[in-house]
């Protein structure tokens, strides 16, 4: 049963991978500065970007292939209880398997699922156990640049056999634009890969997957950055069942000088041109094609010394702001990659075989996927970005958007400003009935510990008695008022008398 007042804090099911939450009184924070702000969502033709539309499972994980390997999803795995608790906590998603070392893990079918950077049958089935306990679908990557074509149809066969519908897609490869760098030996008698050589070995690969396995779901091409050969294997393969897209993104190297928290926090432009570029290439090709972020981070190494923030709390907030900004350009999903205790890995693994610790980042990913849980009631939901109408001169670490289903309507407003609360207000066009709160925050974003998240849920009769920890919030008709203080994420989910 639900009650019609519930308050919580978020993430005790994942305590045993090292998380720690404070109280609600964490969640307030003292600042030098406030400023007024007002958004208005009276119609999403109000935003200051198009509604799209969002799904369940728009939040999603991403695993080097070594992992499956090594038996981080089985038994193999100390906190193998506490990785499902995780991910059941995040809701039904995709989860990637992939990464650099999909290139170089090899099918063994005869191996007993514990040789070194090999996959056999048994690491399959611990990959189907898993899934099933957690309740998601996977992509499912295969080894091209070091493989042939008949292990992957042995390797594939196996996978369509034994993980039936929890398998989405297969796909062959990672960022081959840059298998050059990561030294794979091109095949006999050529000196380097080129695209060329890249789509005529796809196509070997995928022709004979396809005569094994021919009602297979096939996604690709993983590339990072180069939208030009992206665009050419999409008007390469309009004859094969691609059924999606995918694309890499990570904020930065993490080395330049301007790999840093300010850098981080800012408006990154560069992520929002390749997305809608990508985006629209998959859109373009006959019949269209979803685009799914399947590989993001923020920076991928950490700076000679001190932080650049994709290890620390501000890593959360960007996290937040990655998934809508992602959403709003055109992605049907982003899946954030995770390996070893890299910069930006949202769940730390020894060896991939070991889950030992939740980063901040992963935080954010929660926050973002909680706010669609209360859409979740709905096969899909509109999302857009709002102006915030602002008394003073606008900020650029303050960002916000709104998401609507039928009469449920929420909004995310992210203050990544260190020193500056933000008073809101939000104006809808009909009364409010009942509202959802959720707020992430109470950290320096230096802070490398896990945020608290804060949730509470009122019925309009009790709007009279809405918290004044960890902030002030005043509900009434159809104006809803509350304060986000410096360095957190909030959302103000409603449901109205009539659709909004």
């Amino acid at each position: 049963m639900t009650p019609s007042r519930r308050e919580s804090l978020i993430g005790a099911t994942s305590l045993a991978l090292g998380a720690s939450l404070g109280g609600r009184a964490a969640l307030a924070a003292t600042s030098s500065a406030s400023v007024n702000g007002v958004i208005n969502v009276f119609s999403f033709a109000g935003g200051n970007s198009a509604p799209v539309i969002i799904k369940p499972g728009f939040v999603g994980l991403s695993f080097e292939k070594f992992a499956l390997a090594d038996g981080l999803f089985s038994t193999r795995n100390a906190n193998l209880s506490a990785l499902i608790s995780t991910f059941k906590f995040m809701g039904s998603s995709y989860l990637r398997i992939g990464g650099n070392t999909v290139d170089t893990v090899k099918w063994n079918q005869n191996g007993n699922g514990t040789g070194y950077n090999e996959v056999a049958p048994a690491n399959i089935a611990q990959l189907r156990a898993f899934l099933d306990r957690v309740g998601w679908q996977v992509i499912y990557g295969v080894n091209l640049a070091t493989s042939t074509p008949d292990l992957a149809v042995a390797e594939v066969n196996c996978v369509v056999q034994t993980l039936g519908d929890r398998l989405y897609a297969v796909e062959f490869g990672n960022e081959p634009n840059f298998f050059n760098n990561q030294k794979y030996p091109p095949p006999t008698g050529y000196s380097s890969w080129t695209y060329a050589l890249y789509i005529n070995r796809w196509k070997q690969f995928a022709d004979a997957v396809l005569h094994a396995q021919p009602n297979i779901r096939l996604a690709g091409p993983e590339f990072i950055g180069d939208l030009g050969w992206f665009k050419q294997f999409l008007a390469d393969t309009q004859s094969y069942p691609l059924s999606l897209a995918t694309f890499h993104y990570y904020r930065g190297s993490g080395t330049q000088p301007s790999d840093n928290m300010t850098t981080l926090l800012s408006p990154d432009s560069n992520h929002a041109s390749q997305v809608a570029a990508a985006s629209q290439l998959a859109a373009s090709r006959p019949y269209g094609l979803p685009l799914r972020m399947a590989e993001v981070g923020s920076y991928l190494s950490p700076p000679k010394s001190g932080s650049n923030g994709g290890n620390t709390y501000s890593g959360a907030l960007w996290a937040i702001d990655h998934v809508f900004q992602s959403a709003i350009h055109g992605a049907s999903g982003v899946n954030f990659h995770c390996v070893s205790t890299a910069n930006y890995t949202a769940i730390e693994n020894k060896w991939e075989r070991t889950t030992t610790g939740l980063r901040p980042a992963f935080w954010g990913l929660v926050f973002a996927a909680k706010t669609q849980y209360y859409v979740n009631n709905h096969s899909t939901a509109n999302v857009v970005q709002n102006s915030i109408i602002m008394t003073g001169k606008a900020n650029p670490y303050f960002s916000a958007y709104a998401i609507r289903a039928d009469s449920d309507c929420g909004v995310v407003i992210v203050n990544k400003d260190p020193s500056t609360t933000l008073n809101m207000t939000v104006n809808f066009n009909s009364n409010i009935e009942y509202a959802t709160l959720i707020q992430m925050g109470g950290l320096a974003l230096t802070a490398s510990t896990p945020p608290p998240i804060w949730q509470a849920s009122f019925s309009r009769t009790q709007f009279h008695a809405m918290p004044t920890k960890p902030q002030d919030v005043g509900i009434s008709g159809t104006q809803a008022s509350l304060i986000v203080p410096p360095a957190s994420a909030t959302y103000l989910g409603v449901t109205c008398q009539h659709a909004v």
